[in-house]
């Protein structure tokens, strides 16, 4: 029998084991998440639930990022990688949290070569003629 080696393996930050952690602590965060506060009711005075499906789908799914990204930037992990337009909210949590949310990283200062929005169909570098 051959052993395979798996190239992809020095990416993978976290094991399969942590992932389903993470998602097991993500559940039970939404399901905080989509509790009214105390002393209101699940349902209104017209009938209408305080969350609906989209609301906890929403609430896992951020609870999930804030969990992988916290763990990330503990372990070191270099998260800002500037392909991100714009810091997703779970991530902005976290750096917030921990103190090295920089908003300039998602400036868009690094695309001043895209064509100019006015002209979506001229493929030359922008600030100048072709």
């Amino acid at each position: 029998m051959t052993r395979q080696i798996d190239p992809a393996a020095a990416s993978r930050c976290f094991t399969a084991e942590d992932a389903c952690r993470y998602a097991l602590a993500a559940y039970y965060a939404a399901c905080a998440d989509i509790e009214p506060p105390k002393g209101e009711p699940w349902l209104d005075e017209d009938g209408e639930a305080w969350a609906s499906p989209g609301d906890f789908v929403e609430m896992f799914l951020r609870q999930v990022g804030i969990k992988v990204y916290r763990e990330a930037v503990a372990a070191g992990v270099e998260v800002i990688t500037g392909s991100m337009p714009q810091c997703p909210d779970a991530l902005c949590a976290v750096m917030r949290e921990t103190g090295r949310l920089v908003e300039e990283d998602f400036s868009g200062a690094d695309n001043d070569n895209l064509p100019p929005p006015e002209n979506r169909a001229d493929n030359h570098a922008g600030g100048g003629s072709p």
